[in-house]
């Protein structure tokens, strides 16, 4: 998980340049070369979907980006992208497809409780008004709370960056998520993430470093 630091100053004190990160693991640190996982111990609202439809095959290291993608979203909402903390795992990959579209039939096939929250179509049976889309979420979520604190919004370019980068992190299956190497050299990583992150170092560090 990633933490800010503060000791005694509120976050919208505390300016890009001055904010300092402690990485740690998402629950469970090991090499998927040397020793084989089959549980993810990460909360479940950033636990990766093949932990639940897939138990008997070993996590790899595509589980980390697909939590990183999810924690990337929080970093920069404030809330997780998945709403609510204490939701069930049936509620939680719910909400998975209502974000990602349909999961991989073999998986969608194996969910037993579909039939609770979609019909055979795969249309969701929930009112529509409680349905949060990746755009409705980023703007209820990022947008409006920074107009409301007279902050700059993110703009189109950035917005099309991110969502291409989270939606390729979110991939159902780990097959399909890039690795970390692609992950740091895409756009929204070299244009916004990383000059802002070299900004918080204060010491003029490059890219390469």
């Amino acid at each position: 998980m990633v933490f800010p630091i503060s000791f005694g100053n509120s976050g919208d004190e505390i300016g890009l340049d001055e904010a300092k990160l402690v990485l740690i693991d998402f629950g469970v640190a090991f090499r998927p070369s040397e020793k084989s996982r089959f549980k993810s111990n990460s909360p479940l609202v950033l636990r990766p979907p093949e932990a639940f439809f897939e138990p008997t095959i070993a996590l790899t290291s595509a589980c980390d980006v697909w939590t990183l993608g999810w924690v990337i979203f929080e970093l920069i909402a404030h809330r997780s992208l998945i709403d609510g903390s204490l939701c069930p795992q049936d509620e939680v990959t719910a909400q998975q497809v209502e974000l990602q579209g349909k999961m991989p039939l073999e998986w969608c096939e194996n969910w037993d409780q579909r039939s609770e929250w979609f019909d055979e179509a795969a249309r969701p049976l929930r009112n529509p008004s409680s349905i949060w889309s990746w755009e409705r979420r980023f703007e209820q979520w990022v947008q409006s709370p920074r107009c409301d604190w007279d902050m700059e919004t993110i703009g189109d370019e950035e917005r099309v960056a991110l969502f291409k980068l989270l939606g390729s992190m979110l991939a159902w299956k780990p097959s399909d998520r890039p690795d970390m190497e692609s992950v740091i050299k895409t756009e929204w990583m070299t244009k916004w993430a990383l000059p802002t992150y070299q900004k918080g170092l204060g010491n003029g560090a490059t890219q390469s470093e």
